[in-house]
């Protein structure tokens, strides 16, 4: 929810350039498409209409991979 409320100012502020509202719109693309993947076995007529909304090629989300892991850290203890 935090990061939803953040992105409005980066969408429709002043400072924002094409650059920072593309990748704005897709890391909230990303995420909404990587929720519809985890909650579809719990909600599947729901997930299946809003992703196909989404701005993907893809046939069916029932069809869809599952999301993968990544082994890249999220945060590194450098500090």
């Amino acid at each position: 929810d935090w990061y939803i409320e953040s992105s409005k100012t980066r969408m429709v502020g002043d400072a924002s350039t094409v650059e920072t509202q593309a990748r704005t719109r897709r890391v909230l693309t990303y995420v909404f498409d990587t929720c519809l993947r985890l909650l579809h076995p719990f909600m599947p007529y729901v997930t299946e209409i809003l992703y196909q909304q989404l701005p993907r090629k893809d046939e069916a989300l029932m069809i869809s991979q599952w999301p993968q892991m990544d082994d890249t850290p999220l945060c590194t203890d450098d500090a």
